[in-house]
């Protein structure tokens, strides 16, 4: 007999108020994926994306946008603190979570997602990754390997 348990997908991506394509991209991403019921959404953002050295006098949040109320939506992934990466995966197995949708864009948040889906894959959770850049646009050496690291990580792109 076949379950009618939904999907348990996670999605850790910027999402709205964030500025970027790829925040307006995750957000419509997870909005299609919202509407199915045969899917359990929960989307795990950034409380922090990049930090304040990287946007000197402005906000990499757009202050006349906010997070669709339709999405059950936790602002908790820090690129730069650990802890919070392993506060996500411990929220992704106690969920049992089946797919983990992360994107690729830049090198800067490789170390956070990588890490994450290395975590997911060992706990038999699956990765996808949306590519929006596999390099970035002004790659080199240590650019390059961080991208890598992340998309080894995944199953399918």
């Amino acid at each position: 007999m076949a379950s009618n348990k939904p999907l348990q997908i996670a999605m850790l991506a910027p999402i709205e108020p964030y500025r970027s394509g790829v925040a307006k991209h995750s957000t419509q991403v997870a909005l299609e994926l919202n509407k199915r019921d045969d899917i359990a959404l929960t989307v795990y953002s950034f409380k922090r994306l990049y930090p304040a050295l990287l946007f000197p006098g402005t906000d990499d949040k757009d202050s006349a946008s906010k997070a669709p109320e339709k999405l059950n939506c936790q602002f908790t992934l820090d690129t730069i603190n650990p802890l919070s990466w392993f506060a996500v995966i411990k929220q992704l197995k106690s969920n049992n979570t089946n797919l983990v949708i992360i994107p690729a864009w830049t090198f800067f948040v490789a170390p956070c997602l990588g890490y994450i889906a290395k975590q997911c894959r060992n706990h038999g959770i699956e990765v996808i990754t949306i590519v929006h850049n596999a390099f970035d646009h002004e790659a080199g050496g240590i650019k390059n390997a961080l991208m890598r690291y992340q998309l080894n990580k995944s199953k399918s792109f």
